[in-house]
C-alpha cells in the first residue's frame, strides 16, 4: 500500500493477499511509468524484507493498460465495474503465468513503455502477438530512456535554442556553472532538445546523468538524486546495501 501511494496510484481492493491498484484515474501523467515503478520497489522491498528477517516472501505483479469510463459523480472518481471486470481478467491471466518475485506487463504495456524499461518477452500458449498468450517481463528501467534514439522524427526549429544551451555548456566547461530550465507545454519538444543535446555532446567527454522527476508522486528530490548517483557511480538497479555503499565511497573517493 505504501509503494502504490507514493508513486501516485491508488487502491481499488484488497482480497487476502492480492491488492489491486490503478494509475492515472486521478492524474495521467506518466501513469504507466509510476505503476511498473511502484512494482519493481515492491518486489525489491520484499526481497529485502527476505534478507533482513529471514522470512520467505514471494511477490508476483501483473500490469495492463486500457480505456476505461471514469465516473465522478460523487466526487471521487470510480472506474466503470464493466471496464474493471475486463481488466481484472486481463490481470488474472499475466499473475497465473507469472513467476515469483516477478512483474508481467501485457502486451498493451511495452508499445507505450518500451523506450523507458526493459523487458522480456514471453509467449505463452493460448493466444497470439499481443494477445492474452503474451506477457513480457519487466527487467528494470532503461537508464537513459531510448539513448539510440530509435523512431525519433528529424530535430528542426530549435537551432536558436541549441545553440544557446550548447554555449552554456561551453561556460561550464570553462569552470562557470549553470543552470537552465526548460518549460512549455506537454509535447512541445522538451524532452527531444535535451536528447539532441546530448547526441551533439558525444565525444566532447561531457558526462551526461538523467533522472526524473513523476508528477503525483511523492518520491522527487531524494529519488531523483538518488537516480544520478546510480548511474554516475554504475549501481544496477538490484544491487544490495552492501554493493551500493561501496560503490558510493568509491565514487565519493574519486571525485
Amino acid at each position: 500500500v505504501e509503494k502504490t501511494r507514493l508513486f501516485g496510484g491508488r487502491v481499488e481492493a484488497i482480497e487476502g493477499a492480492t491488492l489491486t491498484a490503478a494509475f492515472g484515474v486521478s492524474s495521467a501523467a506518466d501513469a504507466g511509468s509510476r505503476a511498473l515503478l511502484a512494482a519493481l520497489a515492491i518486489v525489491k522491498a520484499g526481497e529485502r524484507y527476505e534478507a533482513d528477517r529471514g522470512l520467505k516472501v514471494s511477490v508476483s505483479i501483473a500490469a495492463h493498460t486500457a480505456r476505461a469510463l471514469v465516473r465522478r459523480d460523487s466526487g471521487n472518481p470510480e472506474i466503470s465495474p464493466g471496464d474493471t471486470a475486463e481488466i481484472a481478467a486481463v490481470l488474472d491471466d499475466l499473475l497465473a503465468a507469472a513467476e515469483p518475485n516477478t512483474v508481467l506487463a501485457s502486451g498493451a504495456v511495452t508499445p507505450l513503455l518500451g523506450r523507458h524499461f526493459m523487458f522480456e518477452r514471453l509467449v505463452r500458449p493460448g493466444g497470439g502477438a499481443g494477445g492474452p498468450g503474451v506477457a513480457h517481463r519487466v527487467l528494470g528501467r532503461r537508464v537513459s530512456g531510448d539513448p539510440d534514439g530509435a523512431g525519433l522524427i528529424p530535430f528542426v526549429g530549435r537551432e536558436r535554442e541549441m545553440d544557446m544551451l550548447l554555449d552554456l555548456v561551453a561556460r561550464a566547461e570553462a569552470g562557470r556553472g549553470q543552470v537552465v530550465g526548460i518549460v512549455g507545454e506537454p509535447g512541445i519538444g522538451k524532452s527531444r532538445l535535451l536528447r539532441e543535446l546530448r547526441r551533439r555532446l558525444g565525444g566532447r567527454g561531457v558526462t551526461v546523468c538523467e533522472a526524473r522527476c513523476l508528477p503525483g508522486g511523492r518520491a522527487t528530490v531524494a529519488s531523483t538524486v538518488a537516480e544520478i548517483m546510480r548511474q554516475d557511480y554504475g549501481i544496477d538497479e538490484g544491487a544490495d546495501e552492501a554493493t551500493i555503499a561501496r560503490k558510493v565511497r568509491e565514487g565519493v573517493a574519486g571525485m
